[in-house]
């Protein structure tokens, strides 16, 4: 899934980025502004797809567009964000999660509590809150289309796959 950060970062060469002229997506629940290290931050993780990366100079409140350097790392493997950031980057992919899971035919809100596995790339979503036993948790096969369903109590278990290609 390609990462979409700004909706209006240039993605070619020797472009320049003025940073305050960047429209940020601001996901469901994230009240804080960031600064510019970190609207740096994530405009490289957006312009690493292409292989490409913000110049280190930073000159009157804009940077060019340059090749990524060998080393530069994606964002989720890079431990050294802020909290506000790493706030950021968890309610931005809980958001991209629930377009996909909106996308397969599922309806669910823009609150709703949402994950992708990490074995299988299943997503993952609550139909309440994480500590009510009284809900439970369903998991969606994103390529088939297929779900199942558990209780979120101690010893509930996962129905049958169901639905699906």
């Amino acid at each position: 899934m390609a990462k979409k950060y700004f909706s209006n970062l240039p993605t070619s060469i020797n472009e320049v980025v003025v940073l305050s002229k960047l429209e940020l997506i601001i996901p469901t629940g994230f009240k804080k502004k960031l600064n510019t290290m970190e609207i740096m931050q994530l405009a490289n993780d957006q312009l690493l797809q292409y292989g490409l990366q913000l110049h280190n100079q930073y000159i009157l409140g804009s940077c060019r567009i340059v090749e990524a350097n060998k080393n530069t790392k994606p964002l989720q493997e890079n431990y050294q964000i802020s909290m506000r950031l790493r706030e950021y980057f968890i309610l931005f992919e809980a958001m991209e999660i629930r377009k996909e899971i909106q996308q397969i035919g599922w309806s669910i809100g823009e609150t709703t509590v949402c994950w992708k596995g990490e074995d299988n790339g299943n997503l993952f979503f609550l139909t309440g809150e994480l500590d009510d036993i009284t809900e439970y948790t369903t998991e969606v096969d994103p390529v088939t289309g297929a779900y199942r369903t558990c209780g979120n109590s101690e010893g509930c278990f996962w129905t049958e796959w169901r639905g699906g290609i």
